[in-house]
């Protein structure tokens, strides 16, 4: 078989000139579904719905994404998931604890408002502080340690090692300090 580069370069040329599909991000600016659900912990189902939920204060959603096709895999924008956790950390009033980023990017590890590791349920705090859930909320609320949502009526993410520091500064008050103590009760009398 003789190789016609003539024919080939032709080729070429016709498929250049034909409409091309425009991604609306390159394709390495983008990740799939299983890893999207890896950085956040949660299920396709919730990306899904976060792919529709405004971005409070904006005319955008929380994660944008895109498919080519009807039944081809979903593509999300890596950018977007990363300033979705940054707008988090910022709403939450989160300090920002992560190590530079390598080569430009955070690995996907650093991307949570903190650790996944780090990461413990509303019961699993209401058992350390032996208070009921619905006082952890309202701890929250006070903003005594870190937690948030990612988002609304989804379940919160408190942060281990802020609330190790809240029980902590228990031990170091007198008796008269501890909220409820009931010092303001006797004193308002």
């Amino acid at each position: 078989m003789k190789y016609d580069s003539r024919a080939v370069n032709n080729a070429i040329e016709r498929d250049v000139e034909r409409l091309q599909l425009a991604l609306p991000l390159p394709e390495e600016k983008t990740i799939d579904m299983p890893r999207c659900c890896g950085i956040l912990h949660v299920s396709p189902q919730v990306v899904r719905r976060l792919l529709v939920t405004p971005l409070p204060g904006t005319d955008r959603t929380c994660l944008v994404g895109y498919n080519t096709m009807a039944h081809s895999p979903l593509r999300i924008d890596y950018s977007s998931v990363a300033g979705y956790l940054d707008h988090l950390r910022k709403e939450f009033a989160i300090r920002d604890r992560r190590p530079a980023p390598a080569f430009g990017r955070y690995r996907d590890d650093d991307l949570l408002p903190f650790p996944w590791s780090d990461t413990i349920t509303v019961e699993e705090a209401a058992d350390a502080l032996g208070i009921h859930p619905s006082k952890v909320l309202l701890r929250i609320e006070a903003g005594q340690f870190e937690a948030y949502q990612l988002v609304k009526r989804s379940p919160w993410r408190v942060s281990r090692s802020s609330l190790a520091q809240l029980i902590a500064s228990f031990g170091t008050r007198s008796k008269g300090d501890r909220p409820y103590s009931g010092v303001a009760c006797a004193a308002s009398r």
